[in-house]
């Protein structure tokens, strides 16, 4: 979804680790999704002309507890994902 609106490949737009420069923290302080805020984030700096790239990090497997996304709440999950970064990308279709 985010190469289809944005142009630019993301192979994982879920990752919760960010590394910003001063014009992104900037950007983010004065407006930072709140629902879904790892893959809207990554949409809006990409849609605003901010740099963003990936660094691959090695993941461990989880030691405890469970996921909370599985099921049908993964389909809710990932409509509502696609929804928010539409939406991300519809309002700021033309800043940059």
């Amino acid at each position: 979804m985010l190469e289809l609106l944005t142009g630019k490949v993301v192979t994982d737009p879920t990752s919760g680790f960010r590394a910003c420069n001063k014009d992104a923290i900037d950007l983010f302080c004065k407006s930072y999704p709140d629902d879904y805020p790892e893959p809207e984030s990554i949409a809006l700096a990409m849609k605003l002309g901010l740099p963003v790239m990936e660094a691959p990090v090695k993941m461990n497997e989880r030691q405890g507890g469970r996921s909370s996304i599985g099921g049908f709440s993964s389909v809710y999950y990932m409509i509502n994902v696609t929804l928010a970064i539409v939406l991300v990308c519809w309002v700021h279709r033309g800043d940059k």
